[in-house]
């Protein structure tokens, strides 16, 4: 995968000393109750929405780079979109030209809209994953690219390399992992038991509504802990391990850094309207 990564990258970074042509591959799947959408891509970003119960509309925008107009139009036919439909998911993944040094000659983006209580399960190397919602259960996994993810209902599990991770309104979250990326957490309405947010060296940021209930595990090396926005009452206070509770204490979440800082706050409720 690290190998897959410095290609991408390099691949990224002389686009300008080309042209560049695009078109859009459009597919419309017909789905299953029950199943789960796999896609796998290298270099582009993966952009996911509720649609049609009955269908995953994919559409993927193909680009790819020459010395001509021509070239990067021959290149960008040869990029393909593979789709194969086990008894229980359809799997999508992306081939991409190569060139003489083997770097890919081209990316591809994808725009999904599929049925909101599906499941998914999306990765990607260097491109951002960027899905909200949705009712069912969402994985996300990248190398470099960062994840956002908005109103997802289902179970959430992310984990990236150096990637920033963004996760709001996500109730049964599970994890979010990150080796030197940054990590937001809106703790809203949680209804998981048991939170992981691990980062080596990325900040860890968790909101949390004032009214709602938690309990907080840190266990960091040598990150600042920040808990100045907060009103919270200390449990524990030992040497790399701090606990906190706030209100009657609910959904634990365990932060783990090596030095990357740790930051608690609370905002006020929003009235609803009805």
């Amino acid at each position: 995968m690290i190998a897959a990564a410095a290609l991408s990258a390099a691949a990224r970074s002389d686009v300008n000393d080309y042209k560049r042509f695009s078109i859009t591959d459009r597919r419309k799947l017909e789905w299953t109750e029950g199943g789960a959408l796999s896609l796998t891509e290298i270099a582009g970003e993966i952009y996911v929405r509720p649609g049609d119960k009955n269908f995953i509309q994919l559409n993927g925008i193909k680009t790819a780079f020459g010395d001509t107009l021509d070239m990067a139009r021959e290149e960008a036919k040869k990029i393909e979109i593979s789709i194969a439909a086990p008894a229980d998911r359809i799997d999508v993944t992306t081939k991409l030209g190569r060139r003489k040094n083997g770097l890919p000659f081209g990316l591809i983006d994808y725009d999904a809209r599929m049925p909101a209580d599906a499941q998914a399960q999306l990765k990607t190397v260097s491109g951002e994953i960027n899905a909200a919602r949705l009712n069912g259960p969402v994985s996300a996994e990248t190398f470099t690219g960062p994840v956002n993810l908005y109103d997802i209902k289902g179970r959430v599990e992310v984990i990236t390399i150096s990637g920033d991770i963004d996760i709001e309104d996500c109730p049964e979250t599970a994890s979010a992992v990150s080796r030197a990326g940054r990590i937001y957490f809106e703790a809203v309405k949680l209804t998981s038991k048991e939170v992981l947010l691990e980062s080596m060296s990325g900040d860890v940021t968790v909101k949390l509504q004032e009214g709602e209930s938690a309990e907080f595990e840190v266990d960091t090396v040598s990150g600042l802990i920040d808990t100045s926005g907060a009103k919270l009452k200390t449990l524990e206070d030992a040497v790399g391990i701090k606990r906190f509770k706030a209100g009657e204490g609910g959904a634990t979440i365990r932060i783990k850094t090596v030095s990357g800082k740790v930051s608690i706050i609370q905002f006020p409720k929003v009235k609803e309207y009805r």
